[in-house]
């Protein structure tokens, strides 16, 4: 999980990566944003929490 939360410290301000990343710089390179590095991150995110809902998820799906 460690892994995945530095991942996630190379998005922008909206949460959105781009399609490529100078590792050296931190700078986002290529075209923005990319839907297959958007549903990879979503694919991982679920596949560490094994499919649990968080409560707080739970309550929000039961307000719509």
């Amino acid at each position: 999980m460690a892994k995945f939360n530095e991942l996630m410290k190379y998005s922008n301000h909206l949460g959105l990566f781009s399609e490529d990343l100078d590792f050296t710089t931190k700078r986002m390179l290529g075209n923005f944003p990319q839907a297959y590095s958007h549903l990879a991150l979503i694919e991982t995110a679920i596949n560490f929490s094994n499919g649990e809902v968080t409560e707080e998820e739970e309550i929000r799906d039961n307000l719509n």
